[in-house]
């Protein structure tokens, strides 16, 4: 995560509002930027629905073959990275909340 230090002398502008309202002077206030497509709030939340999504297909492909091992072996790698998914989207909304604001950098979507 890119994490900006800011000092709360500088100008209020350059600070998101609700931690310009909650640092006092000389308070060093940590300031975390999020990358779109990278590690933001909704690439974590499209990642767990895609491997939610692989885990769905793998399930069916067992239904068809309960006896194919590979199978198997996908749908518990699957349960884990999940798993793995899950925890990571807990700590990042906690850091969120413990933080209080959540900040985007804009990202232009076209080469114009």
């Amino acid at each position: 995560m890119l994490q900006l230090k800011r000092h709360s002398k500088q100008s209020s502008n350059s600070l998101s509002e609700d931690n310009a309202a909650n640092c006092s002077i000389g308070k060093v206030v940590t300031v975390t930027k999020y990358i779109p497509n990278f590690n933001s709030f909704s690439t974590l939340i499209d990642r767990l629905s895609i491997e939610n999504v692989k885990l769905a297909h793998f399930e069916y492909l067992r239904e068809q073959d309960p006896t194919d091992t590979t199978i198997l072996k996908k749908i518990s790698t699957q349960k884990e990275v999940i798993e793995l998914l899950k925890a990571e989207l807990t700590v990042f909304m906690k850091k969120i909340f413990t933080e209080g604001s959540y900040q985007t950098l804009e990202e232009k979507r076209t080469f114009l």
